[in-house]
Order: structure tokens, then sequence, then C-alpha cells
């Protein structure tokens, strides 16, 4: 791993961003373990990233996106249906992650994440709309989403 200048969030923003153009395996790869070497050193780096964030909030939130994920990389048939489908979902996930950080039930950076990865997809999905892209674009996205519950799960509040 590279030694990177500036703060773990921006860190882990930037790293999301790179993974997110480049829809590489070994980009989502460096980024998860960006994500999960703070939960394995219970640093300060976790906790920044985390902040008030709850741990239900961060659930509620992951089930939405993730729903939307899994029935992207399982879609077959109309792929304009399912890619509408999945164009919808993420607005309605953007909806709810800006409601949680509005009502402090997450911090900023879950938010700008969370966002950041939702965007990223919405984007990539509207200049991209073969399957195969869309598919490994939404799996590589739950895994970096599962992998931001790990550092929620060690660092969040419980209520």
């Amino acid at each position: 791993m590279t030694y990177y200048r500036g703060s773990y969030v921006t860190r882990v923003l930037d790293c999301l961003r790179k993974a997110l153009r480049s829809a590489s395996p070994e980009t989502t790869s460096e980024c998860v373990d960006i994500i999960i070497s703070a939960a394995n050193r219970r640093s300060h780096d976790g906790y920044s990233l985390v902040g008030p964030t709850t741990i239900h909030a961060y659930r509620r939130l992951h089930e939405i996106i993730a729903s939307s994920l899994d029935r992207c990389v399982t879609m077959s048939g109309d792929i304009s249906h399912d890619i509408n489908h999945l164009l919808l979902s993420l607005a309605r996930a953007k909806v709810m992650v800006k409601y949680q950080e509005s009502r402090g039930q997450i911090s900023s950076s879950i938010a700008n994440f969370l966002m950041t990865l939702i965007e990223g997809i919405e984007s990539k999905v509207k200049k991209d709309r073969r399957k195969d892209v869309i598919k490994r674009l939404c799996s590589q996205g739950r895994l970096l989403l599962d992998s931001m519950a790990v550092l929620v799960y060690n660092f969040g509040r419980k209520r």
C-alpha cells in the first residue's frame, strides 16, 4: 500500500472515485483494503470516518442500496427496464442518505461515501448500458458498500 498524504476520509473517497471510474477489480480491492485496515487497527481513522453514525441508520441505508445492486447483478431479460428500475432505486437511496444525514443519524463522511458510490454507479450506468459492465459495476459497488458496513459496525453508535 502506498503512503497517502491527507486525511483518511479523503483517502477513502478518492479511492472510491477511482474504483468507480475504472470499474476494475484491482482498484476495488485496494479500496476495500483501505477501508478494512482501519477496522483492523481500531484506529482514529475509523472513528473519524464513521463519526456519529448509528449502526441502525447505516443498516437501513445499506439494505436499500444493496437490494438495488443485488437486483442489478442478477438482471436478465429487458435490460432497459432493469436499468430504469436501478436508476429509480438509486435516486430513492440518495434521498434516504440525505434524510439520515440531516437527522444526524449518519456522519457527513459516511453520507459523502454513499453519495459518491451511488452517483458513480448512476453516471457509469447512464454512459455504458452493456449488461456485463453494469453487472460488474454493481457487484463491485456492493463489495465497497459491505466493506464500509464493517467499519460502521466496529465504530458506529448503537443507537
